[in-house]
């Protein structure tokens, strides 16, 4: 036997005394030195099972021999699935232990036990490719792609124990391929690699130290150096999307890593085009959903009554504008002829007809409709062919329901009508006071020069008072006709009406009528014209005076603050009588011209007064009933701040 000096005597004398000792174990046992990493001694039964001499292991490095394994990140005195590659080039499948000795010297020994046959051994790797084939199915229903690819790289890792897997991918709007998941060593590698080393490995390669540094990854590989590199891209010729990366510092690559890692790339472009897929479905589903959205609150909120036919003509939808216009709710007309739910004696029926067979019809103007309760209503129609590659798909129905148009026509008509009949009054009163002035002021001169005892003077007074009414009713025509413009001050209402109520008492007990006048306190004033207001409620009182001049009553008035009608603060008036009430019949035109219920009235008197109450922004209201009638009129208050 020989023996190899290592440095001073005790270390030779050391030395000597484990060699004695393995050789006792007869067993397969390298002694080597952990911080040098070379083999000190192998004994007989090691030499025998690899075949070397044992001059050919001293000073060798152990992983040359095991596979590129490093030893010394065993775990200690555990078990390790190793390969020995013998001296003739067999690979041996060993089970080695691993452990240090405790000694003052950084030596350690490993033992090693047989483990499988190679052929039982390989048997044995392929029924576990064949598992993680059959478990590869079960990653396209990850919920994401990255956890998809990182179960790809977990099942390569039982397959093969290599330093790095990764995968990188190429990204349209990022000019470089960005690392997606890794698994090992990740400062072998960096986040991102050139697109050229796409191009460049566009075929499987293996790479090993020696050959031409063509790419990113080769040059890395040759700066950490490692053993080799094994490159598949992902994705076919004409779109790759990728690079698979499988690098180790194992002298050797393993058989099939080649293979094995084009197939990894085939399956990860699955897990890639897959998943892209599925986010391509998921976005066109949303933006589906979210156009479905839209055209429903589109239709459900269109002032146009829509209906969908299909080309039976059979109603398959509709929406609530057409169930209001046409008054059949949507469970009751769905699979019914339309027949039965657009009655009309037009051209209807023949349009639906030729619209099932392709032709549009945008503009079927005035035709009329029924309702479900007999009730007809004018409409614009447009009935269009839904078409998909040249067949009828569907035929949709817009209803435009025109009878508001026309209402809105015909108080257009009228409004019209009484500018002009307001413009014609202002003229014709006019011309009516000239020579009206004239017959007033000849009929005083006759009745001067007849003297107080003349039998005509009774004619002449009458003819008087007519003139007077006359003139009276002129004027109001001349103030209805001409626009109005309030003097702008500050009033306050409640002295004003309190000063009206004086006035007319002693009218009011004449005619037996009682008045009650509530002013609260601090009513804040309004901006107005108080001449103009005062008219307003002298004619609200008279009226009511007139109401109760028959049987008496009771009048009522009152001044507030109110907050209700409007965000700003306004001031009510409220005029009350108990008489007869305003007859239904003219309840709601009591503030239209010439609508009256005096006998002798001009019906000018309301209209002035709503005229006026507007000119102030202001509103009127009346509520009447038989037995009484209340009007309330408001209007804006000025402001504490500003009052």
């Amino acid at each position: 036997m020989t023996f190899y000096s290592i440095g001073r005597n005790t270390k030779n004398n050391l030395f000597r005394s484990l060699v004695l000792l393995l050789d006792l174990c007869n067993e397969p046992v390298l002694l080597f030195d952990t911080r040098q990493n070379r083999i000190l001694y192998a004994t007989p039964r090691f030499c025998e099972l690899s075949g070397y001499y044992l001059s050919e292991l001293v000073k060798r490095a152990p992983d040359d021999i095991l596979g590129g394994e490093n030893i010394t990140e065993f775990v200690e005195g555990s078990d390790r699935d190793l390969v020995l590659h013998s001296k003739s080039g067999n690979v041996i499948s060993v089970v080695g232990r691993w452990m240090p000795l405790g000694l003052p010297e950084p030596w350690a020994v490993l033992r090693l036990t047989p483990g499988e046959d190679p052929s039982a051994m390989m048997q044995r790797w392929w029924l576990q490719v064949l598992e993680s084939l059959g478990n590869l199915p079960r990653l396209f229903r990850q919920p994401t792609l990255e956890q998809a690819v990182w179960e790809a790289l977990s099942a390569f890792a039982r397959l093969f124990r290599v330093a790095y897997v990764g995968v990188y991918q190429a990204e349209s709007r990022f000019p470089a391929l960005r690392r997606m998941a890794w698994m090992g060593n990740e400062a072998l590698f960096p986040e991102t690699l050139p697109t050229t080393d796409l191009i460049r490995l566009a075929v499987g390669t293996i790479w090993v130290p020696g050959k031409r540094i063509t790419t990113e990854v080769h040059r890395l590989a040759r700066m950490q150096n490692l053993s080799y590199v094994v490159s598949a891209p992902i994705g076919y010729e004409q779109a790759m999307v990728g690079l698979l990366i499988v690098a180790d510092w194992e002298k050797t690559p393993p058989p099939f890593l080649l293979e094995v890692t084009m197939l990894m790339a085939s399956y990860i472009d699955l897990l890639i085009q897959h998943y892209l897929r599925n986010e391509s479905m998921q976005i066109e589903k949303a933006i589906y959903e979210r156009q479905n959205l839209i055209r429903t609150a589109i239709v459900e909120n269109s002032h146009e009554g829509i209906l969908i036919l299909d080309t039976a003509l059979l109603v398959e939808d509709l929406n609530a504008t057409a169930e209001m216009m046409l008054g059949y709710a949507r469970n009751e007309v769905v699979g019914h002829t339309v027949e039965n739910i657009l009655i009309s004696p037009d051209r209807v029926m023949p349009a639906l007809i030729s619209a099932s067979q392709g032709k549009s019809f945008p503009s079927l103007p005035g035709v009329t409709l029924h309702r479900r309760n007999g009730q007809s209503f004018p409409a614009d129609l447009k009935i269009l062919p839904v078409e998909r590659e040249g067949e009828v798909q569907a035929v949709v129905v817009l209803i435009n329901d025109i009878s508001e148009n026309e209402q809105i026509r015909a108080q257009t008509r009228q409004l019209e009508q009484r500018a002009f009949l307001g413009e014609f009054m202002g003229v014709f009163a006019h011309e009516v006071l000239n020579p009206l002035n004239g017959i007033s002021t000849g009929l005083e001169l006759l009745a001067a020069r007849l003297g107080e005892d003349s039998p005509h003077r009774d004619l002449i007074s009458r003819m008087e008072a007519d003139c007077h009414r006359l003139g009276h009713q002129m004027e109001a025509l001349k103030s209805l006709s001409k626009p109005y413009e309030p003097k702008q001050e500050p009033v306050d209402v409640g002295e004003v009406v309190s000063r009206l109520v004086e006035r007319w008492r002693p009218r009011m007990a004449r005619l037996k009528i009682t008045s009650i006048v509530q002013v609260d306190e601090n009513v804040p004033r309004v901006l107005g014209d108080w001449r103009a207001l005062e008219q307003v409620f002298m004619n609200l009182i008279s009226n009511a005076m007139d109401a109760m001049s028959q049987e008496g009553g009771v009048l009522s008035v009152r001044v507030k603050r109110n907050y209700s009608e409007t965000l700003r603060p306004q001031v009510e008036i409220t005029i009350s009588d108990n008489g007869p009430g305003i007859p239904e019949e003219i309840r709601e035109r009591i503030f239209q011209p010439f609508v009256t219920t005096k006998p002798h009235g001009t019906g000018l008197g309301l209209p002035i007064t709503k005229r006026i109450i507007t000119a102030h922004h202001g509103t009127i209201k009346v509520n009447s009933f038989p037995g009484g009638t209340v009007f309330h009129v408001f209007l804006p208050a000025i402001p504490e701040d500003e009052g």
